[in-house]
């Protein structure tokens, strides 16, 4: 039972806390207190427990799923668990005309039926049929015994208060800190895990490591135990409940033997028994509540599945790996806690805020480890470097177009490949123009050959520094870490990297204004009007405000708010709230700035039935902008003027006065929950229902933003962990709360700060002339000393005279990432502060917190002023057809002006493909796909309108996807309007339009290699997701070998030892030189799969922080195995895991959050052996029209799915 998961009335959140002396429930406001007593002392604790003990013996659902309602059982059941008065029950059961037997046999569940008291004769279900149905001396029997049940239950209730109230108390921590700095066990298991591995004798010790669990297999005799169940189970064939009950009596039976026969092993067997009862628990489940039991439940239908699992071999090996596991964890604990608390005089307190804190700090270290191996990635594409680690090969950087005899070509390809990353040829512009008193650095940045190789050798200085910091672990936090590589290096050692840091820091007023220019704002807003706005007195624009968890991007903010205007401008809604919030909704007002031109206006919110409420703010991503017709440009515009108000304006200000989002907090409660009423919503279907509740809590405290957000997040986590399957539907009413306040503050903003511009903003009108003067304005030739002052100003707190070295050391790995792992490092940075800000350790982490907020700061710098491509045309053009010319069909020319304009000279550069070559994974690509094309000449004829053939319901014939669009549009606003209106020619007609639209875009998709770059992506993120798992593994060992050297359970391996193997690097390959015979054998001890004791599968952590599968060489599957080369990974990055099973499963699993992400379904196999092998990937499905009848849709077309799959399998 979750205590902290549930509702207590009168009783603030809750949360477990742990130390060496107990478990305790604290609030989040006073942690010294312990409420575990208080709580447990409360009538609602006693109602959750009887409702728990209702819940076992009564059945919610008939076997049709017909929710079954109140009757005589149920009341006699309710009353019995309760404690109350059951008499009245008893005579109603007795003059019942019902047919009682059918109505226990529909109402009480198997473990109902069979509930009996201790010392009773019968069981509830025999009590009830014979109070029915008996005679006289059998009703006043059965009377009897429903008594007896009624003081039984009640005991069952007070034993289990009493077990989870001391469970939460003896949940300490299992290890303990001492006065002079040791560290022992906190209680028996615990020492008994410790004790289990036997220390190594001698050098060539090489005997069995864990010599009690051999003596435990010798006295339960795995052999005899399954026979005794395979007799329990005979004749039990396909039923599957009364095999596992079968399996547990026999279990029980066998073992409770064995404990009288050897009374002088009681605390081995204590131990050992437990594991073999888990065993059997997660294998012939009873109860299937838990996640996966009921799966695990129903394969006992299957023979073969039995047999496997009464294997004595198979058992015996599962008993003995479970507690292997649970030793090393044990051990891996005790360094850790040596590590953080011990080592070297550090004091950490020893209970969960410490444990917490450590995962947060590692979590970091994590994702900048990720962050870390892209970038190496694309040093190995600057460097065209695909046979080793180009971190380590340095004669080959330093001679890297200097003493290669590069030729111009090859220089001049090299600076464009660098100049889609950093501002080269303006650095080089201004050197010449300006008198830099460094001579020699002059010379270097105007040679093209010279600054290339120094910029690149300059980048791969940081990025070593920072990977030999972060990756190999170290008890430093991040700031810590980045803290002294600062102290190591001098500003003299990255003099290109600094002027080219400063450089943006110059640049970063006119990056703007670019940014301005490139959304075609300045097209249809005039130069003046940008500037009064951006200038307007009190208007202060930042670069970044440091944000909070779950802030809304504005596209999600303004797809909602333009849903809610539509909803709301539909009558009926403005009726029904009208009345309750003001002049706004009556006038029209309420979030007008949201409104749409009335031109092109398409929702693409296709599954959404329009009511605001009940449903989540996602669209079906149809992969076409929303708006479409005459007004297209024009709407995008208006929309991107907004966003830019709302990301340096907008969000700035609501920093420093949260009270813009929450004073509008009651008011979207109460309209919310107005509209359910009006809807004749019960009050358990009102979505905002939880987010009452909460506000209710936090009645009293001062009202924060902050505070309301960390709420939400951790009512979401807590949701995902609970059951991840329903983790969005749970949780979808918090997103769309956020995404209402923040909506609703927007634009009330907007009406406070720009009342007087509301006609100019949303009246866009084209003028070409409007943006040429702005470019004008803002370009380098003009006349700078004639301006009195900037003409727009970006606030930001760095200072380019002085640069603090941290930045300067991470500058140049952000250069090197795309947009999306820069706001994934973000997203961490933010986590970190959001997670030490509440932190009551003792520390200090306000350093801490401000070096996050200026590491967040630096993306959006690098972000803004990311380079626009300076290819030459030629040049991208020759690019172009060298790489993708091979993945088209035919010629790149043939496309009409898709890759090539009219004249066939010009390139028409695709982002998508701008980012493959930034990703330098082509030639991976090149390998494993090429008989895969990509882009065919059927995709370009839907491209270019062959394939319409509809015609709308006025019988004009639709010719391109904005009419497409359109007419979907109002076939949808028909649709949401009135459901039962919506004939079956709609019906087909949205059918034939949804998937002609979606055949337009997969073709495009595949013509811009969008499809090629979503598999990309997939492939990047596993790699990401490896690289964390192999971090896991090297600092677990670390822990694990640290604990056995304090533990004398090596012969030849001292603390020092262990330092060295895993300083700076090269870990496999110390450990190999320092554990010899004896201690080698007991590392291998530990992992499941230790055959002969090579642990070949341990180079795999080498393969994957080296990013071996960005390398097309490396691209080889398995001969023995018939592995393909990523099923390969998976399999030897389980083995490497194995020491930890959870770990170990949680590859998989990582794998498939992977592919759910991009909407994906991937389906794996276990073969003989435990190999893992795929399966099967299919593209995820959308749907449309839930309310009738559904049309399902794809993710992703069929070029898409095959290429992925021919990279999960390429051997």
């Amino acid at each position: 039972m979750k205590i902290t998961k549930r509702k207590w009335e009168d009783v603030p959140p809750l949360f477990f806390h742990r130390d060496k002396d107990s478990g305790r429930l604290i609030r989040q406001d006073d942690r010294e207190h312990d409420y575990t007593d208080e709580l447990f002392r409360k009538t609602t604790v006693d109602s959750i427990f009887i409702r728990s003990l209702q819940n076992r013996l009564l059945r919610s659902q008939d076997k049709e799923g017909n929710k079954i309602g109140r009757n005589e059982i149920t009341e006699l059941v309710e009353n019995l668990c309760k404690g109350a008065e059951i008499q009245k029950s008893i005579d109603e059961i007795k003059d019942s005309k019902s047919n009682v037997k059918a109505l226990c046999d529909k109402t009480l569940t198997d473990y109902g039926k069979s509930f009996a008291a201790e010392e009773g004769r019968t069981t509830l279900y025999e009590a009830i049929l014979n109070l029915a149905k008996g005679n006289a001396i059998q009703k006043a029997m059965a009377e009897a015994e429903l008594k007896q049940i009624h003081e039984a239950l009640k005991k069952e209730k007070e034993d289990r208060i009493n077990r989870v109230q001391n469970s939460i108390k003896n949940n300490k921590i299992p290890l303990k800190v001492n006065e002079d700095g040791t560290i022992s066990a906190n209680n028996d298991r615990a020492s008994w895990l410790l004790e289990l591995l036997k220390p190594v004798a001698s050098e060539h010790d090489k005997g069995d490591r864990y010599p009690v669990l051999t003596e435990m297999e010798g006295i339960v005799s795995f052999d005899k135990l399954c026979e005794e169940v395979r007799n329990k189970i005979h004749g039990r064939k396909g039923r599957t409940r009364s095999i596992a009950m079968s399996v547990d009596e026999a279990v029980k039976e066998y073992l409770k033997e064995l404990w009288k026969k050897h009374a002088d092993r009681h605390r081995d067997m204590r131990y050992y028994f437990q594991a073999v009862k888990e065993y059997f628990k997660e294998n012939f489940p009873i109860r299937t509540k838990q996640k996966g039991a009921g799966i695990r439940q129903s394969l006992l239908k299957e023979d073969t599945v039995v047999a496997r699992l009464l294997d004595p071999k198979h058992m015996a090996k599962a008993v003995r790996r479970k507690l292997i596991n649970q030793s090393t964890q044990m051990h891996i604990l005790y360094g850790k806690l040596y590590e953080y608390c011990c080592r070297k005089g550090r004091n950490l307190p020893v209970n969960s805020e410490t444990l917490q804190l450590i995962q947060v700090l590692e979590a970091v270290k994590k994702q900048l480890m990720t962050a870390v191996s892209w970038s190496v990635s694309r040093l190995c594409y600057f460097y065209e470097f695909y046979i080793g680690d180009i971190l380590l090969a340095g004669k080959y950087r330093r001679d890297f177009l200097i003493k290669q005899n590069n030729n111009r070509k090859d220089i001049q390809a090299c600076k464009e490949k660098l100049q889609d990353f950093f501002q080269l040829a303006e650095l080089q512009e201004k050197i010449k123009e300006s008198a830099d008193e460094d001579i020699n650095l002059t010379e270097t940045i105007t040679n093209d050959a010279l600054v290339c190789n120094k910029l690149l050798e300059e980048c791969a200085f940081c990025i070593s520094k920072l990977r030999n910091n972060i990756f190999h672990y170290k008890n430093l936090g991040f700031t810590q870490a980045l803290k002294h590589i600062a102290n190591e290096i001098k500003k003299e050692d990255v003099p290109v990297l600094l002027r080219l840091y400063k450089q943006d820091c110059e640049n970063l007023n006119n990056a703007f204004a670019s940014r301005i220019s490139s959304m075609n704002i300045p097209l249809y807003y005039s130069t003046e009007f940008l500037l009064r706005i951006f200038k307007k007195q009190g208007v202060e624009l930042s670069l970044y405000s440091a944000k909070y968890q779950m802030t809304p991007s504005f596209k999600r903010v303004y797809e909602r708010g333009k849903n809610l205007r539509l909803e709301y401008e539909r009558e009926s809604m403005r009726s029904n709230i009208a009345n309750e919030d003001g002049n706004d909704l009556q006038n029209g007002n309420w979030l007008r700035w949201f409104s749409q031109l009335k031109a092109g206006i398409v929702d693409t919110d296709a599954g959404m039935k329009g009511d605001i409420g009940d449903y989540p703010d996602t669209s079906a991503d149809l992969g076409i902008e929303a708006e479409t017709g005459t007004n297209t440009d024009a709407q995008r515009a208006m929309r991107n003027l907004l966003q830019l108000i709302y990301k340096y304006h907008f969000l700035p200000e609501v920093q420093k006065k949260e009270n813009i989002v929450t004073d509008l907090i009651p008011k979207v409660l109460e309209r919310n929950r107005k509209l359910s009423e009006v809807r004749n919503r019960s009050d358990k279907t009102y979505g905002y229902k939880e987010i009452e509740e909460l506000c209710k809590k936090n009645k009293g405290k001062k009202d924060s933003l902050s505070e309301l957000l960390k709420d939400l997040q951790r009512k979401v986590s807590e949701t995902e962990k609970e059951n991840q399957e329903l983790a969005r539907e749970k949780t979808d009413y918090a997103q769309r709360f956020i995404l209402d306040i923040f909506a609703e503050a927007f634009s009330n903003f907007m009406d406070d700060r720009y009342e007087d511009e509301y006609q100019e903003i949303m009246n866009p009108k084209k003028d070409e002339e409007k943006a040429k003067k702005w470019a004008e304005l803002f370009t380098e030739k003009a006349d700078k000393d004639n301006r009195k002052d900037e003409p727009l100003v970006l606030k930001t707190s760095f200072d380019k005279d002085n640069i603090e070295k941290f930045l300067l050391v991470l500058y140049p790995l952000m250069r090197l990432l795309d947009d999306k792992e820069l706001s994934e490092l973000q997203q961490q940075m933010l986590r970190f502060r959001a997670s030490v800000s509440g932190w009551q350790g003792g520390t200090d982490f306000s350093e801490d917190i401000a070096m996050a907020e200026k590491i967040e700061e630096l993306a959006e710098l690098v972000k803004l002023t990311e380079p626009e491509s300076q290819c030459a045309e030629v040049s991208w053009k020759n690019r172009a057809i060298e790489v993708f010319e091979q993945f088209v069909e035919g010629k790149m020319a043939e496309y009409g002006a898709f890759y090539l304009q009219s004249d066939t000279l010009t390139p028409v550069p695709r982002r998508n493909m701008k980012e493959l070559l930034r990703s330098g994974i082509m030639g991976v690509f090149k390998k494993v796909l090429l008989s895969h094309m990509q882009a065919t000449k059927k995709d370009y004829g839907v491209y270019s309108g062959e394939h319409w053939n509809i015609d709308d319901p006025a019988g004009n014939p639709i010719k391109s996807a904005e009419q497409a669009h359109a007419l979907l549009q109002r076939l949808h606003n028909k649709y949401t309007e009135s459901p039962s209106q919506f004939s079956y020619e709609d019906y087909k007609l949205y059918d034939r339009t949804i998937r002609q639209l979606d055949e337009y875009n997969q073709a495009k998709k595949n013509l811009s290699f969008g499809s090629l770059y979503e598999v990309c992506r997939i492939l990047l993120d596993m790699l990401s997701r490896w690289v964390g798992f192999v971090q896991d593994w090297e600092r677990d060992m670390y822990f694990l070998l640290l604990a056995w050297a304090k533990q004398g359970k090596l012969h030849n391996v001292t603390e020092t030892d262990v330092l060295e193997v895993f300083n700076e690097g090269r870990v496999i390959c110390k450990l190999n030189k320092k554990l010899k015979d004896g201690d080698w054998h007991a590392f291998a001890s530990i992992y499941c799969n230790n055959s002969g004791e090579k642990l070949e599968f341990l180079q795999v952590r080498n393969f994957i922080a080296h990013l071996h599968l960005l390398r097309e060489s490396e691209w080889n599957g398995d001969e023995k195995t018939g592995c393909s080369a990523i099923e390969d990974y998976i399999n030897k990055l389980r083995f490497l895991l194995s020491y930890d099973q959870k770990r170990m499963n949680a590859v998989t699993k990582a794998m498939q959050q992977i592919f759910e992400k991009h909407k994906v379904i991937v389906k794996f196999m276990v073969e003989k052996g435990g190999m893992l092998k795929v399966k099967d990937v299919k593209p995820g499905i959308i749907e449309h029209l839930k309310q009738t009848k559904r049309i399902e849709i794809p993710c992703h077309g069929e070029r898409f799915t095959d290429s992925l799959l021919v990279l999960m399998k390429y051997q």
